[in-house]
């Protein structure tokens, strides 16, 4: 594509107007030849320190914040607000906005953004949509950058044959995404509210804030419909700031429910339900994507019957282990990493659970510091037993962060505190016996366990398998 084609509303000089390009990219590191690179702002770093790199690199042009770079043939200089609104539109013109030939659903909030937007996809698939998902499972980052997600919706569709319904894309959508930009060019035909509970609180400073980039999905457009999950103060607190129309649920779309390890009974429309998910807290993410699929124009019938093949959402309340063996307690792994999120899968598994229930969990470095007594209070309440060990404890001494986390245990609770995560996990398992239930939260999915600037392999999933079989050995 032509560089004067991809930014048709600017003047540019005739040898670079006719320069060819062919990416866009906002790491200098990935420039070479066809790029063009946007020097933006960062949280830890500015792109502005970095043009002569790129061009180094080979970029063929710099777009970069007015007064923060040094304007010639090659490198361009708009106000802040103005480059956001570039880089998304150049980001998907550049790929052939791909979602012209797409319906996208956009879901945010605390929790339970990974386990929609994976029932979405699973429920389309059995009802022979196309269909895909963008989030945690899939990025580093939740929501990704402008340009790396315009390549992923075009590389779904290389994959997809031509079809007259258009395939579906379901997508996170952080509040850091949307106070950043990264979404800004796209229009979901579904914007989906989960919960809003304390997270994050290092980077919005309030509650308020949060909120408010949240709302982001539903206003000016970028959603067609909205489906709110009303938790609530804060979803009522939404609703004031919804610009679309909007289909508002609660517990009462959800008749008889039945929960025990791996089974979800309940009925929804007048649909009998029947699922392999563990928790009631995923009978309502399961509800939420229910409703999803109908808003695209799914029959409701259909969708509760293939809601029987939805497959539990890896480090999701995942049963690594349903006590099958004598002596093995059972092992849960969860991603719970926010006081709501420990709070409901804790008092999730009370309910289905009669036995001890044994915790295993920490606190990341570098976040949000205010959480950390919270967490450990809600454990204290809800456990028999809790390990203090390392979440992902970054820069910070885990040793601090363990002292922070127990400063909030207020019961009388057997606690230990033990930072290798490892051995934490080990030592829980031992305690353990049969009619017990051991809980691993904070990481679920992840692969990695960051110890100052060191990422080391770490899955809980695959740990817990590991001390499992030694235990019996």
């Amino acid at each position: 594509m032509r560089l004067g084609d991809l930014f048709p509303m600017w003047t540019l000089a005739a040898d670079a107007s006719d320069a060819l390009v062919s990416r866009i990219e906002i790491d200098s590191r990935q420039c070479e030849p066809g790029v063009v690179f946007f020097a933006l702002p960062g949280t830890r770093d500015d792109g502005s320190r970095f043009v002569e790199e790129a061009l180094a690199r080979g970029a063929e042009f710099v777009v970069g914040v007015e007064g923060q770079v040094v304007v010639n043939e090659r490198v361009a200089a708009l106000p802040l607000e103005v480059i956001w609104d570039a880089l998304a539109d150049a980001s998907y013109r550049i790929v052939g906005d791909p979602q012209r030939e797409l319906q996208l659903i956009g879901v945010t909030g605390t929790n339970g953004k990974t386990s929609v937007v994976t029932f979405i996809t699973s429920l389309l698939r059995h009802l022979e949509r196309d269909a895909a998902s963008i989030g945690t499972l899939t990025n580093v980052r939740t929501t990704p950058p402008a340009p790396d997600l315009a390549r992923t919706l075009r590389a779904y569709l290389s994959e997809w044959a031509p079809v007259p319904v258009r395939p579906v894309v379901s997508l996170e959508v952080s509040s850091h995404a949307l106070v950043q930009h990264r979404v800004d060019s796209l229009r979901f035909d579904v914007g989906i509210f989960t919960n809003l509970s304390r997270d994050h609180l290092d980077y919005h400073e309030t509650m308020e804030n949060y909120l408010e980039a949240k709302a982001r999905l539903f206003q000016n457009g970028h959603s067609r419909h909205a489906i709110v999950w009303n938790d609530g103060t804060w979803a009522a607190k939404l609703m004031e700031l919804v610009d679309c129309p909007v289909t508002v649920l609660d517990e009462h779309v959800i008749e008889g429910l039945e929960a025990r390890v791996g089974q979800l009974r309940f009925r929804w429309r007048s649909n009998d339900v029947v699922a392999p998910l563990t928790g009631s807290y995923n009978a309502i993410n399961l509800v939420v994507a229910m409703e999803a699929c109908v808003q695209l124009g799914e029959d409701p019938t259909r969708v509760a019957q293939a809601a029987s093949h939805v497959e539990p959402v890896p480090g999701r309340c995942e049963v690594i282990e349903a006590s099958g063996t004598e002596g093995s307690p059972v092992v849960v792994v969860d991603y719970a990493h926010t006081p709501e999120g420990l709070a409901t899968t804790l008092a999730n598994l009370r309910e289905i659970h009669g036995g001890r229930i044994i915790t295993v969990f920490g606190c990341g470095g570098d976040r949000d510091a205010g959480k950390r007594p919270l967490m450990g209070e809600i454990a204290a309440q809800w456990s028999d037993v809790i390990f203090i060990t390392s979440d992902n404890p970054r820069t910070e001494d885990p040793i601090e962060i363990a002292r922070q986390v127990h400063a909030g245990v207020q019961s009388e609770v057997e606690s230990h505190t033990v930072l290798d995560r490892r051995e934490a996990i080990r030592d829980a398992l031992a305690l353990a016996t049969t009619g017990d239930l051991v809980l691993i939260a904070g990481k679920g999915h992840e692969k990695t366990q960051q110890i100052g600037t060191t990422v080391l392999d770490f899955d809980d999933v695959q740990v817990a398998k590991e001390l499992l079989k030694e235990r019996l050995c």
